[in-house]
């Protein structure tokens, strides 16, 4: 009998233990934090860094840009995403395959791309911490021209800033994986 009342009582402790590490959890997802209308502003401000790179990626193609320049670009590229060695498309080969980022800046360097978004503000439901972009891309190198459409993770998280002795909670839009 008394091993039965401690089976149920640990039983009870286990239980609430789990689901409050669960209810955790979903406190500090995206979801529990904004509300719907401010997540979609959060979406459609994903889509102007997205633009952002590609614009610099523009840039940083062309011959005429200088080198301190395209040392910049690569800077303000990498700081865009999650991580410096994401994959993303190879986008001067039509056969669609992910290469990681530092590879494509290397291979598009004094190709004199042009990237041109097609504007969609298409965003799946938000996950914990992410949700996908869909996009679509044209890229002109000189007689080639590429259509692809993107599936792009964009990652959404809390990041303590400290300003002296104060800290608040700053929430960062990166770039992350694209999908295939």
């Amino acid at each position: 009998m008394k091993t039965l009342y401690l089976m149920i009582l640990l039983s009870i402790f286990l239980c609430s233990n789990a689901r409050a590490q669960s209810n955790g959890m979903k406190q500090t997802g995206i979801q529990a934090v904004f509300s719907e209308k401010s997540i979609k502003t959060y979406q459609e401000i994903s889509m102007d860094k997205v633009s952002e790179l590609y614009q610099y990626l523009t840039v940083f193609s062309d011959k005429s840009s200088n080198v301190e320049l395209k040392k910049q670009l690569r800077e303000n590229i990498f700081l865009l995403f999650s991580d410096n060695n994401i994959k993303i498309y190879d986008f001067l080969s039509p056969e669609k395959k992910l290469i990681n980022l530092p590879l494509l800046l290397d291979k598009i360097e004094n190709k004199s791309c042009q990237f041109t978004l097609k504007p969609t503000n298409n965003s799946t439901e938000p996950d914990f911490n992410y949700w996908i972009n869909q996009y679509s891309i044209t890229i002109k190198n000189g007689n080639s021209e590429y259509d692809f459409l993107v599936n792009q993770k964009i990652y959404f998280s809390p990041n303590e800033k400290s300003f002296g002795a104060k800290s608040k909670t700053i929430w960062d839009i990166k770039l992350g994986e694209v999908l295939q």
